[in-house]
């Protein structure tokens, strides 16, 4: 993502990403703004210090990132054996 602008390359031109993307964020901010006491409630819990030194993002963040990689691989592999699970 780029640093400012829009989603892809240097940020300036609007691009099928941005075009994915952009719907989805603007639902979730309406969504989001009926939330506004559990905005509040979740920004004094952030600001205690027993979150703060218990919380940690950077381990989550990498747990996240090694689990949709392995769920990624799993898929890309089933689609290439051509085999597809259908559940009702």
């Amino acid at each position: 993502m780029a640093p400012e602008g829009l989603a892809i390359g240097d940020g300036t031109e609007f691009t099928l990403a941005d075009a994915a993307v952009i719907p989805f964020f603007g639902r979730m901010e309406v969504s989001l703004k009926r939330f506004a006491r559990w905005k509040k409630y979740w920004d004094t819990a952030k600001a205690r210090e027993s979150f703060k030194t218990t919380f940690d993002e950077d381990y989550l963040t990498k747990s996240y990132s090694t689990r949709w990689t392995r769920a990624l691989s799993g898929v890309s592999a089933t689609l290439s054996k051509g085999t597809f699970l259908v559940t009702e």
